[in-house]
C-alpha cells in the first residue's frame, strides 16, 4: 500500500510519516529530502521557493516512484507539499487502488491559537530554520489545502482543537 500525506507547511507531515513509519515498519520518502538532493547535486534548477516549479519538476518522478513500488507490491510512505491538485488523475485504477491519501489541514482558529507552538515545532523534524514564518500566509495555505480536499472530495484530517492524528484511522 502507499500512503501518501500531503497539506501545507508546518502541518506535521514528516513528524507523522515518521510515526507511521515505525508502527508499519514502512519506509518512507520525503518529497523535501529529495528536492534537497536534486538541488544540491544540481540537476534540479528550478527556484526552490517557488512551489508550481519545484511541484511541476519534482512530481513526475515522485508519481513514477510510486507506480514503480506498486508494481513491485512494495509498500511506501510518500510525504510532501508538492502532490499537484489532482494528483489522481496520473494514476489508473490498477494503481489508485493501492494509494491512500491524507490531507493534514489546520483550521485558521488552531493556527491563530498555537501559531508560537507551531513555530517552536516548525523545525522539529527537519531541522530547517524558521525565521519568517507569517500567520496569514499560513492560514492562507491551509484554506488553500482545505478547499482542494472538499473540491475534490480527498480525504483530510482537519486540526482544529488539540493536535491529534489517529494512526489507526490513516491505515483504514
Amino acid at each position: 500500500m502507499i500512503t501518501i500525506i500531503t497539506g501545507a507547511s508546518y502541518t506535521g507531515k514528516t513528524a507523522l510519516a515518521e510515526r507511521l513509519m515505525i508502527r508499519t515498519r514502512t519506509p518512507y520518502l520525503s518529497i523535501d529530502s529529495l528536492k534537497a538532493g536534486l538541488i544540491n547535486s544540481g540537476v534540479m534548477s528550478v527556484d526552490e521557493n517557488d512551489p508550481v516549479q519545484v511541484q511541476s519538476f519534482i512530481w513526475p518522478i515522485v508519481k513514477e516512484m510510486i507506480k514503480d513500488a506498486i508494481d513491485k507490491d512494495q509498500d511506501l510512505i510518500v510525504e510532501g507539499r508538492y502532490v499537484p491538485e489532482l494528483w489522481v488523475v496520473d494514476f489508473d485504477d490498477s494503481y489508485l487502488q493501492h494509494i491512500r491519501y491524507t490531507c493534514l489541514v489546520m483550521s485558521e482558529g488552531y493556527i491563530i491559537n498555537n501559531f508560537e507552538s507551531i513555530k517552536e515545532h516548525a523545525n522539529l523534524m527537519q531541522k530547517r530554520e524558521v525565521k519568517d514564518l507569517d500567520e496569514d500566509a499560513l492560514i492562507a495555505e491551509n484554506e488553500k489545502y482545505l478547499e482542494i480536499c472538499e473540491d475534490n472530495l480527498y480525504p483530510y484530517k482537519y486540526i482544529d482543537g488539540d493536535y491529534i492524528i489517529d494512526i489507526d484511522s490513516l491505515l483504514m
